[in-house]
């Protein structure tokens, strides 16, 4: 009886460090330099799998960082909206306050092709509030031209049309569309993976499919004249826990080579 009460006590104490480090918002700040970028520097903030309702505690430290970071403009692959309905106008008005203003571009995650979601409704809300949805398309930014993919998980990605035209940046829900993009973007920002949102001790994923080589699950990389950042995001699937694997908001200054 004994050994089974302590068992519990662990059970709950391991949950209870799991929810908290799903809790353990931190900003990352990254300095690249990319050869022939356009502009003398620029500071991207990048956010992924908000994975909201609009409510909550993470999201409102998410909303504050945010607008606590000066950036030049804010970039989200992804995965805004848990699935839920008539969750649309609060998770509108949540990224209204994350861009604060500022040149904000986002593309769809697979979970924002839920059926029970109306994004027709959240593109209209987001357009309404400035926020760009990109498509498979490209849109200018001073001298950056900044390109986004329709969600690879659903086979809404479409490279060739997105990419008709070489891209500074490029968003992209997952990270997978890398081996496709050629060189054709100097960078690509993705999410999607949580990093793993379980891994081991020294951060690798528990997952086999993220421990392979070429899953660009977390981290910078270059890959065929293209460097991708794979954030780990900020919210959680199925289990509101994380394992040695945190949420972040990701601070990039890009800078000519």
């Amino acid at each position: 009886m004994e050994t089974l009460i302590w068992f519990f006590v662990i059970i709950f104490l391991v949950a209870i460090w799991g929810f908290i480090s799903a809790n353990r918002l931190t900003l990352k700040r990254i300095h690249i330099k990319i050869k022939d970028w356009p502009e003398k520097r620029s500071r991207i903030l990048l956010l992924s799998d908000l994975h909201t309702s609009g409510r909550g505690f993470r999201i409102k430290q998410v909303v504050k960082l945010a607008q606590s970071t000066d950036c030049d403009f804010i970039c989200l692959t992804g995965d805004l909206i848990v699935r839920r309905i008539n969750q649309e106008k609060r998770v509108a008005e949540t990224i209204k306050k994350i861009a604060n203003g500022r040149p904000t571009f986002l593309v769809w995650g697979n979970n924002d092709y839920n059926h029970e979601i109306d994004r027709q409704y959240l593109y209209e809300l987001l357009e309404k509030e400035g926020i760009v949805v990109l498509l498979n398309s490209r849109v200018k930014l001073g001298q950056l031209t900044i390109g986004g993919l329709g969600d690879p998980f659903w086979l809404k990605a479409d490279l060739d049309l997105a990419l008709s035209e070489n891209v500074d940046l490029l968003l992209s829900h997952t990270p997978d569309p890398i081996f496709e993009v050629n060189g054709r973007a100097k960078l690509m920002l993705a999410g999607h993976t949580h990093a793993g949102q379980f891994c081991w001790f020294d951060g690798s994923p528990l997952l086999p499919e993220l421990r392979i080589k070429k899953a660009f699950a977390y981290g910078l990389r270059n890959y065929n004249n293209t460097i991708i950042y794979t954030t780990s995001g900020i919210g959680t699937t199925r289990l509101p826990l994380r394992y040695f694997c945190y949420p972040e908001l990701v601070l990039l200054e890009v800078t000519p080579e």
